[in-house]
């Protein structure tokens, strides 16, 4: 769903995503909070999810994975790590 209380229309993400991209969403609004906030870190909704659409299979497998471990391994710290320094990069370069 997307909009307010009284204009809100149901938007269908799935063909349009892919699999992969479906199963890392729900980590991605986690991360960026782009699910209820204008911004994060002065960026805005747009450059999010452009970094999200540009992500790269091991970043989209560890969204997807991130909550299916305890504590999160290795590949799952890096993966992180690696989107956080793409997204902060992404506007650098863009601007």
């Amino acid at each position: 769903m997307a909009g307010s209380v009284t204009t809100h229309q149901k938007i269908e993400l799935q063909p349009a995503l892919g699999s992969a991209k479906r199963a890392a969403l729900t980590a991605f609004h986690a991360l960026t909070k782009t699910d209820n906030t204008d911004s994060i870190s002065a960026k805005g909704k747009p450059t999010c999810w452009n970094e999200f659409e540009e992500a790269n299979e091991l970043i989209l497998r560890v969204l997807a994975n991130l909550d299916k471990d305890e504590k999160p391994h290795e590949e799952a710290l890096n993966g992180i790590e690696q989107f956080a320094c793409q997204y902060d990069q992404y506007e650098q370069t863009t601007s």
